[in-house]
């Protein structure tokens, strides 16, 4: 028996009995009923985990590592989407979704395959990690459940490297995580109750120098990040498609080694080319379309992308066949777009154009 898959039972039944215990109480304000239903809905999800968790201690179902982070993974990614849906009540601001594109066909592209499963997990803390640091810009009393959300993230993310590497069990970091998850949504709970919401709010103008910088440098390390192991994702889910097409009779994405990659067996060598472009030309497109169909955040979606499918392309360029100062150039060109798309990222105003909407803003300008 491992005694962590007890604790894991305890905290996950904890979240769902204490959403519960709320989720009756009648609300005075629509807005904090809405968060209350999608928190409850996290609360299921984790009554749901803390079922199997329990299971799993008892040995009423055998255990096993590969079924738990596929179930952990898949449950991430829903709470990922409740999450954003409390973040949208709070910011009213639709830009926040851009962050939703890359991982849905991420999603997409795990449930070909799961393999890759700590991929996708610790992108899924990416993700929270960007949702929770909204609450910091708030610069009022929510900016608190932004803090412990961020803790909750970061703790995923070391947990998942951790886990991967052998290092710790992964029913050690997610029993861990859980404990952080319930006092980030106790405290969102109490907070709701104590506090003005979102779109009443005038904010003050005095503004911690510390926080504003530490709150753009969360957000810029895990935007980074995000964009990258999504970019890669991208580029191996390109060549598993393309391998669909011409009809090779072995395809599967795997991580090994340290390295992701994908394990292709074609009948034809022009085949095994076409599989090679197909990695290299579907983030590229996908860069391309988001560069000029997308507002001011998708277009630095588009640049960073780009840049890193250019870093990224070195092996499939010499497999094709390509020469190594012809490799140099193209990886050197990724490397300036890169910058360039790091300098658009960090010279943004990222507290007005990402987190809150313009009516906000317009509040706070005629207040002055």
């Amino acid at each position: 028996m491992d005694i962590f898959l007890l604790i894991n039972f305890i905290f996950s039944f904890a979240i769902f009995a204490y959403v519960l215990s709320k989720i009756f109480r009648k609300e005075n304000k629509l807005e904090v009923s809405k968060v209350m239903k999608n928190l409850f809905s996290i609360g299921f999800l984790y009554l749901l985990f803390s079922c199997l968790s329990i299971l799993w201690f008892t040995e009423v179902f055998n255990y096993s590592l590969q079924d738990f982070n596929l179930i952990f993974a898949i449950f991430l990614f829903l709470q990922n989407l409740v999450l954003y849906r409390v973040v949208h009540l709070f910011a009213r601001n639709k830009k926040i979704f851009y962050f939703l594109l890359m991982y849905a066909f991420v999603a997409v592209s795990f449930i070909f395959n799961f393999d890759f499963t700590f991929v996708f997990t610790i992108l899924s803390f990416l993700v929270s990690l960007l949702l929770f640091v909204s609450f910091i810009f708030r610069f009022d009393e929510y900016r608190k459940v932004g803090y412990l959300g961020i803790i909750y993230s970061s703790l995923g993310i070391l947990g998942s490297i951790f886990s991967i590497l052998g290092v710790l069990k992964f029913t050690i970091s997610s029993a861990i995580l859980l404990v952080f998850l319930f006092a980030t949504v106790f405290l969102l709970v109490r907070d709701l109750r104590k506090f003005p919401f979102l779109r009443s709010l005038k904010f003050s103008r005095k503004r911690s120098a510390f926080l504003i910088m530490l709150g753009h440098f969360i957000f810029i390390v895990a935007f980074i990040n995000f964009i990258l192991i999504g970019t890669l994702v991208v580029h191996e889910f390109g060549h598993f498609t393309a391998s669909k097409f011409n009809d090779c009779d072995y395809q599967k994405i795997v991580y090994e080694n340290n390295f992701l990659h994908t394990e292709i067996s074609c009948f034809e060598d022009k085949a095994n080319s076409g599989v090679i472009l197909g990695g290299v030309l579907l983030p590229l497109i996908i860069a391309i379309l988001l560069f000029f169909l997308g507002g001011p955040l998708m277009r630095e979606i588009g640049i960073l992308m780009f840049g890193f499918n250019l870093v990224s392309v070195s092996r499939d360029l010499v497999d094709l066949g390509l020469h190594q100062s012809f490799i140099f150039i193209i990886m050197a060109f990724g490397i300036i777009i890169l910058t360039y798309g790091i300098y658009l990222l960090t010279t943004s105003r990222m507290e007005e154009e990402i987190y809150f909407p313009s009516t906000i803003q317009n509040n706070e300008v005629k207040s002055t």
